[in-house]
Formats: structure tokens, C-alpha cells, sequence
């Protein structure tokens, strides 16, 4: 005869496979019932090891019998040790998971968001990884359900959540401006959008002086007067953090000031009523000059 998978508080099935079925049926469960019917089934209420027998009477007191010894496991349980919400690049480590029997158990798991950065199923234990970016500006949350089995005979589910918190994505303000410019105040800014965000930053170049008077700070940079004497481009590099909920986004941005091109020109003699031709001598060290602005009149305004 052959079974199905006995597992304790199942019914598992047999099936009688003897060359002859026409003779009387005696089935006895190890001690925990009988049968006689040819291909029955029985429940097993409690873990042991039983020897099952079948009997079968051909006539004339021509009796063989068979027997096989099945091993009903308890049914496995677990539980998990609830986890914290990680920020991105936390290590989400291996989860505790307490089991009974101690061992023995193996386990399949099924995730249900792999935004979480875990695969959607596997077998064993869960792994541990790296916490994935959460640019979302919302907790992403995912559930592991776990099931145990023993001898291939699965018990209750246990499950556990992962939830990653949002990193605050930094917007990098654009900052270029021209030698006695005056900058602005430039405000920290970040999404989401959440006045519990801390904010700081730091000048990566102090050796490099461009009228910022202070290299560090909170969620502003104080306004200044822009300075370049030199014919180059001179830039710092402005790093930013911004702290929400125990989790940092970070960023950096250039300041960059750019020299003034100097302007001079010629002109053919000026004569009443006739075409007097300018010819630009302008010089600019660095880039291409792109647009022209003339006072010919004398009032002031560079529109003609």
C-alpha cells in the first residue's frame, strides 16, 4: 500500500495497491484505529511513531499481510521578532524567528512588495540586506509570511513587516551670479515637505573666498556680496543634509561666480548725416560674449 503525506490532524490517505482486492480488508493504524474498508483513510491526533499494517483474506484461510511504519511530526510553529522601520541604507538584518520544534523546521516565505528590496518568495530563512532609497516622501511597507514546516507537513503562518521610512530628497538650489551681485538668502529646501526637517551645510572650500563670510550652518545660507577679481569662473561646492524622521538625504551644489567681461569698443569718424560704424573690442577671459547693449543717445539706459 502507499499514503499521502501523513501529517498530524490530517487525513491521510491509503491507498491499497495488493495484487489481490477481492478479500476481506484488515487495516490497523499502529493502536490508534482499525479499518476494513480497501482503500481508507485516518486521522492522526497525536505525534508518534505508528506501525500501519494491512491484512487481507483471500479464502481458505490464505492470509498475507504488509505493514509500514509512518512517523506523524507535531505540526511546527513560529513566531518572528518585529523589526523597526530602517532608513535607506540600514542594514536590515536576518529576522529571529523562534520555532518549536527547535529543530528541524524549514520555511518558504512570500513577500507582498518588493519595493521593500527583498525578492517576492523564497525558502529558509528571509535574508538580510541593505535597506533600498525611499524617494516616495511616504513609509513603504511590505509583509513577510512565513510558513514552517516539518517533514514536509506545513504549519501556521507567522508574519512580519518591513517598513521603509522616506529619505529627504534635497532640491539643489542653482546659484550663479556676476562680481557685486548681491546673493539672496538661499533656504534649504527638501521633499516631502515637512517643517520637522533639519537642515545643515557646509562650505567644502573655504580656501576659496567669494564673499560668503561664514562656511557652515543650518537651513540657510545668509545672503552676501558676490566677489571675483579674476578672469575664471571661481566656484565653491555647498554639501547639504536633511534630517527627517532619523533618516538623511545629502546633496551638493556649486556657487559659482563669473567674471564680468570688459567692454570697449572703436568707431569710424562721426560725421552729421553719415553712418558711423562701431567695432566691438570687448574682451571676456572665459566663454563667449552673447548679447550687445548700447547707450547711444547718452540717457543712461543700455536699450538701443
Amino acid at each position: 500500500f502507499t499514503t499521502s503525506l501523513p501529517c498530524l490532524g490530517s487525513v491521510t490517505s491509503f491507498t491499497n495497491t495488493s495484487s489481490l482486492l477481492t478479500g476481506a480488508n484488515s487495516w490497523s493504524f499502529g493502536g490508534a484505529g482499525t479499518s476494513t474498508i480497501v482503500n481508507p483513510t485516518f486521522q492522526f491526533n497525536t505525534p508518534g511513531t505508528y506501525t500501519v499494517s494491512l491484512a487481507i483474506d483471500g479464502g481458505n484461510n490464505c492470509v498475507a499481510s504488509t505493514s509500514s511504519v509512518i512517523i506523524i511530526s507535531p505540526i511546527p510553529t513560529c513566531t518572528v521578532v518585529p523589526s523597526l522601520p530602517y532608513c535607506p541604507g540600514d542594514l536590515i538584518s536576518v529576522p529571529t524567528i523562534l520555532s518549536t520544534p527547535a529543530t528541524g523546521v524549514t520555511y518558504i516565505w512570500t513577500n507582498s512588495n518588493i519595493q521593500t528590496g527583498t525578492a517576492v518568495s523564497g525558502t529558509n530563512i528571509p535574508p538580510g540586506y541593505t535597506a533600498p532609497q525611499n524617494t516616495s516622501g511616504v513609509n513603504i511597507s511590505g509583509t513577510i509570511t512565513i510558513t514552517p514546516y516539518l517533514s514536509e507537513c506545513p504549519g501556521p503562518t507567522a508574519n512580519y513587516s518591513i517598513e521603509l521610512k522616506p529619505t529627504p530628497v534635497i532640491t539643489p538650489p542653482v546659484v550663479n551670479l556676476c562680481p557685486d551681485d548681491n546673493s539672496p538668502l538661499i533656504n534649504l529646501s527638501s521633499f516631502p515637505v515637512n517643517p520637522a526637517t533639519a537642515y545643515t551645510w557646509t562650505n567644502n572650500n573655504p580656501d576659496i573666498f567669494i564673499g560668503l563670510t561664514t562656511n557652515q550652518g543650518g537651513s540657510s545660507i545668509p545672503s552676501f556680496t558676490a566677489l571675483n577679481t579674476g578672469n575664471n569662473p571661481k566656484s565653491i561646492f555647498i554639501a547639504t543634509s536633511a534630517t527627517l524622521n532619523g533618516c538623511t538625504g545629502n546633496a551638493t551644489f556649486p556657487i559659482t561666480i563669473y567674471p564680468r567681461p570688459i567692454p570697449a569698443f572703436t568707431h569710424s569718424k562721426a560725421c552729421a548725416g553719415n553712418v558711423t560704424g562701431f567695432t566691438d573690442q570687448s574682451v571676456l577671459t572665459y566663454g563667449a560674449i552673447n548679447a550687445w547693449h548700447c547707450d547711444l543717445d547718452n540717457n543712461g539706459l543700455y536699450n538701443d
